[in-house]
């Protein structure tokens, strides 16, 4: 009787601990069936430009030390946008109080600029190096100066602006876009934040400079076709290929992954858990499957998702068996989030420009934006978060393309502090004012 009490728990636990290695084992095999890579080494191999595409990353690195530095800081630290300054840019046609400073400090930098354009002339590929075999330790120095360049060139922008090259402002606001493109291929959730980051100065400062530059419809052309290049939800699904692999590799070492305040128990306990890594595999593809539907499916696959953990460790027990993929797991429903907000400012910012274009021709605003198809838009772009057509609504001294956001409710377009929808607003001269009678989808009658 002694032995059988003996051998049955054991027994149990080695059945249980063979079938979770046999997952594990499965999981690992489908995922290298698809091609993609299952280990550091083979994920540095998977981090690649495309064939055929221009590698632009020694011109952006050349502009990164260029704007670096203790002398490149105190030069900047009183102006605006790369420094400290919290003056306004007013718009074109007004006075700058600072717009000699800021010409002067970008012909010191002139070298960096013209790599930036450079570089997007190229098309903006870049490959970093990075070192995954240091997992979440990783540092990635490079996407906060991608950063800086953006705001270089967004300073060039206002500046030709002012000077009135429209031609040269359209080269800043398309290099800006571009520099999005240099983290394109990486595959880590935090690069691609950046990048829809970069590109939403883009899409801002289109906004803001549309209504006060000539720009030539040819220039507005390429503008559009920029915005409409951008696809961050496929930048997403990339990334999370990056993050399943440093997050399994995690497993192996978690007091080092993680470091020693993050309260993993013992490494020895946490290795061996081979259930929590199956797991952890499945629920990563469950994500990583959600996030390459289409909008808005895409928000709720994720969500379905992330409510099959919340239930696996709703308990101590589950916390207990799956504490690894609890801590390891990104923040993948925040990042969807914040892809679906970036495919919709550029779905946004794309139909400001069309109305634009069509106002320039016919002499007043369109009455819906179906009025912009074909010639303008191929189709009304659709809403990532509902899958409606984005809203278009004429106020007295604006119109405002918007996104219902976050909340996946139509706020009407709020503008308020706090608001939720995803606004473009475009100001109108007084030449273009409507009066604020219009509601979504249609300009005034």
């Amino acid at each position: 009787m002694f032995l059988i009490c003996v051998f049955l728990p054991v027994a149990a636990f080695m059945a249980w601990s063979f079938r979770s290695s046999g997952q594990v084992n499965a999981q690992l095999a489908r995922i290298r069936h698809a091609g993609l890579p299952t280990n550091s080494t083979e994920l540095d191999e998977f981090y690649q430009i495309e064939s055929g595409v221009e590698d632009a990353t020694l011109l952006y690195i050349q502009a990164q030390e260029e704007f670096s530095g203790s002398s490149f800081e105190a030069d900047c630290r009183d102006l605006p946008i790369v420094g400290n300054s919290e003056l306004e840019i007013p718009p074109p046609g007004q006075p700058w109080a600072e717009q000699q400073a800021v010409e002067e400090f970008l012909a010191e930098y002139k070298g960096g600029m013209q790599a930036l354009h450079k570089a997007a002339a190229m098309g903006g590929a870049a490959r970093f190096p990075l070192e995954f075999e240091q997992g979440f330790h990783m540092l990635l120095p490079h996407a906060q100066n991608m950063r800086t360049c953006a705001r270089m060139l967004t300073l060039e922008a206002h500046v030709k602006a002012h000077q009135g090259d429209a031609k040269g402002t359209t080269e800043a606001i398309l290099a800006v876009a571009k520099t999005s493109n240099g983290l394109e291929n990486q595959p880590i959730i935090v690069s691609q934040l950046v990048r829809i980051a970069i590109n939403g100065i883009a899409a801002d400062l289109t906004g803001r400079l549309l209504p006060h530059v000539d720009f030539s419809d040819e220039d507005l052309v390429r503008l559009q076709q920029v915005f409409r290049q951008n696809d961050f939800k496929s930048g997403l699904a990339h990334s999370l290929v990056g993050e399943r692999v440093m997050g399994s590799e995690a497993f192996k070492s978690p007091a080092a992954a993680l470091g020693a305040d993050s309260g993993i128990p013992t490494n020895r306990f946490i290795r061996g858990s081979n259930e929590d890594l199956a797991f952890y595999l499945e629920i990563q593809t469950d994500l990583r499957d959600a996030v390459e539907l289409e909008y808005p499916d895409a928000l709720d696959g994720v969500e379905i998702a992330n409510d099959k953990l919340r239930a696996k460790i709703s308990t101590p027990l589950g916390r207990l068996r799956y504490v690894m993929t609890g801590l390891t797991l990104p923040a993948v429903a925040s990042a969807a989030s914040a892809a679906a907000r970036g495919d919709g400012s550029n779905r946004c910012i794309d139909a400001a420009i069309a109305i634009e274009r069509f106002r320039r021709r016919e002499g007043r605003l369109p009455e819906s934006l179906d009025e912009l198809i074909p010639e303008f838009l191929e189709a009304v772009p659709m809403d990532p978060f509902d899958g409606q057509p984005i809203r278009y609504l004429v106020k007295k001294d604006a119109y405002l393309i918007y996104t219902c956001g976050r909340d996946r409710a139509d706020g009407g377009g709020n503008e308020d502090e706090g608001r939720t929808d995803d606004v473009i607003r475009i100001d109108l001269k007084s030449t273009d004012a409507e009066p604020d009678d219009a509601s979504s989808g249609k300009s005034p009658e």
